[in-house]
Formats: C-alpha cells, structure tokens, sequence
C-alpha cells in the first residue's frame, strides 16, 4: 500500500504560521515532515492518500492522535 500525501493541517497562533508550515511540511513529505513537527512541537494532522483512494489521517502533536486513523471517502458519508 503506497501512500501519496493529500494535505497538511497545521494549528498555529497565525494564518501566516499555519500557512508556512503546512507547505513545508507538505514539500518535505509524511516522513520527514511528521518528524519535523514533532521536533518543534507542531499540531499538524497529515491526509494520505493510499493507493486504493482511502484516505487515512496521521496527527502529530496534542491536538491530534498519534494513530493513524481511517477516513471516509465522500462516497461512504
């Protein structure tokens, strides 16, 4: 199961902060983004996109779950 990254949600104290780090995060990748905002104490939640077209979100931070947790698609509401 192959993963693409669908979008980065940061909480921040500003629109400006929350916009930086989403696009950093998003250029960096689930891995290495994650691990970043884990080091600087980011809220940041992860959409992933696997290859059957699932999505399934990874928080990072106390506002969101560690756990990866899967998300209905538009179809399945």
């Amino acid at each position: 199961m192959i993963a693409s990254l669908g979008s980065v949600t940061v909480v921040a104290r500003t629109c400006a902060e929350t916009d930086a780090w989403a696009t950093a995060l998003m250029v960096l990748g689930p891995d290495k983004g994650a691990t970043l905002a884990r080091q600087t104490g980011l809220d940041a939640l992860f959409l992933l996109r696997d290859d059957d077209a699932s999505l399934r979100g990874v928080g990072v931070g106390g506002l969101f779950s560690e756990e990866p947790a899967a998300i209905a698609s538009a179809g399945e509401r």
